[in-house]
């Protein structure tokens, strides 16, 4: 077995890099900076032209697509382009690759998003819901989804994480969150019954681990057995720092003038349920938020 990873240097990337490497399993991944090519662990791509190194897919059994632009920058209309064009040049990029040269590819597992599913704060979503999320966010992940058909056209396993909110100190959403709250300044988003599905990102690491060693296909929830909701996570932070929160709750219009459309972030809401990966075997780490936040504070 040997993996080729897409996105291999972010957050998440480097996290998978680090578990794969502990499992002593064997990697390489791709790069669009020509600066970090080796030509031994990382090789040159460039989705939008379709070029890929040919030589990254000598001995390749998997790959793990993480590719795609951050969605926490502004959301202009350029950037919005650039989220969904990332993600879709990405996928039609190796495609067709494997459409035009012989591999021994047999299983690409992929980053998607708990995004996909419509805000609400009453329904617990499973991979069958269809309440989908019709605005921005909702319409690239489905877009994006839907990309990976290719692959099944091809005879290829498919698999698809859809990834929560992904909790680090590290980097990602968390640290944003604390920074406030550390400084006295934190505060509940609107009333903050809103659902956050997270993920601890050791978690995350090890699911895509995981469906590859057990060829788990299909779509599955990368999210925390136990969600919180935006009050629940400003006081569990707050409890670990010893800090209080004075400020009135922020109300979601005037976040809408600071953020635009990408306030939509704080404040909508989705439930996730775990339960169809946990079916399949998959031992969750870190599931109380608490104790989670307890280990990250200890660690820093």
């Amino acid at each position: 077995m040997k993996i080729l990873i897409t996105g291999a240097t972010g957050l998440v990337g480097q996290a998978i890099q680090a578990q794969l490497k502990k499992d002593n399993m064997s990697y390489v991944f791709l790069t669009t900076s020509k600066e970090k090519v080796d030509g031994k662990k990382s090789f040159f791509w460039q989705p939008s032209a379709n070029m890929i190194d040919a030589n990254a897919f000598e001995g390749i059994t998997h790959i793990i697509n993480l590719a795609g632009a951050s969605i926490s920058e502004p959301w202009t209309t350029s950037h919005k382009e650039e989220v969904l064009s990332s993600r879709i040049d990405a996928i039609n990029a190796l495609s067709h690759f494997l459409k035009n040269n012989d591999h021994q590819v047999k299983h690409i597992v992929s980053a998607s998003a708990s995004g996909i599913y419509r805000s609400d704060l009453n329904t617990i979503y499973t991979e069958d819901s269809t309440a989908i999320n019709s605005e921005f966010l909702g319409q690239v992940v489905q877009k994006w989804e839907q990309a990976m058909d290719t692959f099944k056209a091809m005879n290829l396993d498919v698999t698809i994480l859809r990834i929560g909110v992904v909790f680090s100190n590290k980097g990602g959403a968390l640290p944003k969150i604390i920074q406030p709250i550390k400084f006295f300044i934190g505060s509940l988003m609107g009333n903050g019954s809103q659902w956050m599905s997270w993920i601890a990102l050791e978690d995350l690491a090890d699911m895509f681990v995981f469906v590859i060693n057990k060829n788990c296909l299909g779509i599955y929830n990368a999210v925390s057995p136990e969600p919180t909701t935006n009050k629940a996570l400003t006081l569990a932070i707050a409890k670990q720092l010893n800090r209080l929160i004075f400020f009135p709750p922020i109300p979601k219009v005037l976040m809408k003038i600071v953020l635009g459309d990408r306030h939509v972030l704080l404040f909508d809401s989705q439930n996730v349920s775990s339960k169809k990966i946990e079916n399949q075997g998959f031992k969750f780490k870190y599931f109380n938020l608490q104790s989670y936040l307890s280990s990250l504070f200890k660690s820093t």
